[in-house]
């Protein structure tokens, strides 16, 4: 960045002029209901203290925000050079505490575990990727196709790497690999790449690519042979093979006494469990209580499902689902053409039986075909088949379902969606092997697909009036989608991406009132805050599907924003939430509503957090809490009205 020769000096000393200051014990300056005046200095010092003796005992590094890794424990090795680290996502918030404690800072503790790219020679790390599953891996020569093949196989997974030079104390970026062998390659007006580093007294293999990297010099290269993969690089989740992701989640997800315990051994590996002395936190007279906090819950009756006027069914307590034995679907799908397509590599018989099983059962529940078919189509060929079946059958509704077990076939199947505006059903081929358990949730999503309703869930009294059956009551709920972030060489070239963030809207504007439909904008690549205009505009579109469906305007409108951290709550609450004020007030001008105006909630869901619920039994059993347990006290902020809600049976804690 400053060129050759340039030393650079950094003196740290005293303070002589007036410096921000805070009291360890003054709790109310970190809570106040204005979030714009909100001070964190002193959760932010909390947060920091509470790393100290896990970072400077060397057991844990320190990746990103609240988050702290082991190392050398607990590793978990995983196939093509990655590596499954187990560590905590940690943080600290200020909380209603009960009636002896009032309010109180408390620590916020969870196990995670996450895959980092293991640390060794980038030719070891090439070979682990290039041979899988063979001891002692090594890359074979080269020669022709094989060539392109390791192109194709490591470069993926290489280009974006933090690699680090031997005998230099220096790490770059890779850009990737060359496209042609060393053998060929020089650096400017160096020697050949082979010959300058044989003078050297370092012999690099001919027929291996060489790795790139792109400066405002030009571009270099460097063999594979000197450089090594730097410690501490978490693994991007694009760059996690299908087998790779299925054994990070398989040791994530975890039955609760063990997420349970393996919580409670971070604690004491981080010394903050009162099992020994921290004079770190003594220093500051901070004291951290040994026994979790207890809070009481409350949980919610689950509501009745309705098929019809007549049949109304109980939802199981304690599982939250229900068995709708024999009844037909509320709004029943209507399908011209049904074409289940299948890879070649599925079993003929397993196709033909789960052919028959779908159908009928898709029949039971109301659901007509006009005509079905059953064709083998390899995944090159799902377009033409597609298209052809289009052309052929101009006006008619047809439903493609495809079954493979392909990575990649979805993304592809969801493009052809939508350039020829058909309705598509991906279903693997593993879960059409054992579809006993899942026929009944395929048919549902067949029939939501296909503009059908499956079934009505019954109110309460007191939410009848105000129930989505009545029309009186607009829901609409969204949430960004981002890409991969740019390199570092994108970056400091001020290049601009090409890939943008996706907003997804979805809202109940169809014409059965509780059926929800979407929407989708593009956005500034990797902004969270979704741009103004796009939220009036939408607003608008939605409002105006809702009075064409409903013929009148709703007097609620319950807006659920996903995807936020808390320090963008403020976005939401005041840029986003004055965005859609101003498309609901642009559609009553437009329209000439002048006192319409409508009752808005609005509400920020967090499903990704790190608290963490328990049930002790009497037996001292660790279990999941169960379905509808509400959490509104104690454990929730002062600042804001926060609840925790467990909507779903949960097999095990992930």
């Amino acid at each position: 960045m400053f060129g050759g020769n340039v030393r650079i000096s950094i003196h740290i000393s005293e303070c002589r002029e007036y410096a921000r200051s805070f009291h360890t014990t003054d709790f109310n300056s970190s809570i106040t209901p204005n979030l714009l005046a909100q001070d964190h200095s002193l959760r932010q010092f909390y947060e920091i203290l509470t790393n100290q003796h896990g970072l400077r005992s060397g057991l844990y590094f320190s990746f990103g925000y609240g988050r702290l890794y082991q190392e050398k424990d607990n590793n978990i090795k995983l196939k093509n050079g990655v590596k499954i680290l187990t560590g905590v996502d940690k943080s600290v918030r200020f909380v209603e505490g009960n009636q002896s404690t009032g309010l109180v800072p408390a620590l916020v503790l969870d196990e995670k575990k996450t895959p980092f790219f293991n640390e060794e020679t980038l030719m070891n790390f090439a070979a682990e990727m290039y041979t899988p599953g063979v001891p002692n891996p090594s890359i074979p020569n080269l020669n022709g196709k094989k060539f392109h093949d390791f192109i194709h196989c490591t470069e993926p997974t290489i280009k974006g790497l933090r690699l680090l030079r031997s005998n230099n104390t220096k790490t770059f970026t890779a850009n990737g690999l060359s496209k042609q062998p060393v053998m060929y390659l020089r650096n400017g007006r160096m020697p050949p790449l082979v010959e300058a580093y044989k003078r050297l007294g370092i012999n690099i293999r001919p027929d291996l690519p060489a790795v790139v990297l792109k400066s405002r010099s030009g571009i270099g290269f460097f063999p594979f042979e000197i450089l090594y993969v730097t410690p501490n690089q978490k693994v991007p989740d694009s760059k996690l093979r299908p087998d790779q992701r299925l054994t990070v989640m398989k040791n994530s997800v975890v039955a609760p006494h063990i997420r349970h315990d393996e919580i409670e051994r971070h604690m004491e590996a981080l010394n903050l469990s009162e099992s020994t002395f921290n004079p770190i936190l003594a220093s500051f007279g901070i004291r951290i209580s040994k026994s979790p906090m207890m809070v009481e819950a409350n949980r919610r009756i689950p509501p009745q499902i309705s098929y019809s006027p007549k049949c109304f069914i109980n939802v199981a307590p304690d599982k939250a689902s229900w068995n709708a034995g024999n009844s037909r679907f509320t709004t029943p799908a209507k399908i011209d053409n049904f074409h289940l397509f299948y890879n070649k590599d599925c079993n003929e018989n397993v196709i033909t039986n789960f052919f028959h099983s779908l159908c009928s059962t898709a029949e039971k529940r109301g659901i007509t075909f006009n005509k079905k078919f059953k064709k083998k189509v390899c995944p090159n060929e799902l377009e033409a088949n597609i298209k052809k079946v289009v052309m052929e059958s101009s006006g008619e509704k047809n439903f493609f379902m495809y079954v493979d077990d392909q990575q990649y076939t979805h993304d592809q199947l969801k493009l052809y969606e939508a350039l020829y505006q058909v309705v598509t059903q991906h279903v693997k081929y593993s879960t059409v092997r054992n579809v006993s358990h899942s026929l009944e949730n395929i048919v549902n999503k067949m029939n939501v697909k296909n503009f059908g309703h499956n079934y009505h869930t019954v109110p309460e009294n007191y939410a009848i009036k105000r129930w989505l059956s009545t029309g009186n009551t607009l829901v609409i709920g969204y949430d960004v989608c981002h890409p991969e972030p740019q390199s570092a060489v994108e970056r400091r070239l001020n290049l601009i991406s090409t890939q943008p963030s996706v907003i997804g809207f979805s809202f109940n504007a169809a014409k059965e009132p509780e059926t929800f439909i979407g929407d989708y904008a593009f956005h500034e690549p990797r902004q969270e805050q979704v741009t103004s205009s796009i939220l009036e505009g939408r607003m608008f579109h939605i409002l105006k599907l809702f009075h064409e469906m409903r013929s009148k305007l709703p007097t609620l409108i319950i807006i659920t924003r996903d995807g936020v951290s808390e320090g963008q709550h403020k976005m939401v609450m005041v840029d986003e939430l004055e965005a859609l004020r101003a498309g609901i007030q642009n559609y009553a001008d437009f329209y000439k509503k002048p006192k319409y105006k409508p009752k808005i909630v609005l509400l920020i869901a967090v499903k990704r957090h790190n608290k963490r619920f328990f049930i002790e039994t009497k037996k001292g059993e660790i279990q999941n809490c169960l379905p509808g347990t509400v959490i509104d006290h104690t454990i929730t902020r002062v600042d804001a009205t926060e609840i925790f809600m467990q909507s779903h049976k949960v097999i095990k804690v992930c």
